[in-house]
């Protein structure tokens, strides 16, 4: 698997980066630039984002502490 750091699937990765930047899920969505729902099934592992919500996802946890997730981490 490509993940970053060691850590474990991209949805376990999301829902970490969500708790440590503080967000509430509806906040995590607005900052990534997808639905709320749509993150809600990506973090609970029930759909996986397509290229250009992985992307999005990408972007926005470029900065984090534990390294972005990539898309291509939600190719596997």
């Amino acid at each position: 698997m490509n993940m970053a750091k060691g850590m474990g699937a991209p949805e376990e990765r999301l829902r970490k980066w969500v708790e440590d930047m503080g967000y509430s899920i509806t906040d995590a969505a607005k900052q990534i630039g997808i639905p709320r729902s749509m993150l809600s099934y990506f973090t609970n592992g029930k759909r996986r984002p397509g290229r250009r919500s992985a992307n999005k996802i990408e972007h926005a946890t470029k900065a984090w502490k534990d390294g972005p997730i990539r898309s291509v981490d939600w190719d596997e």
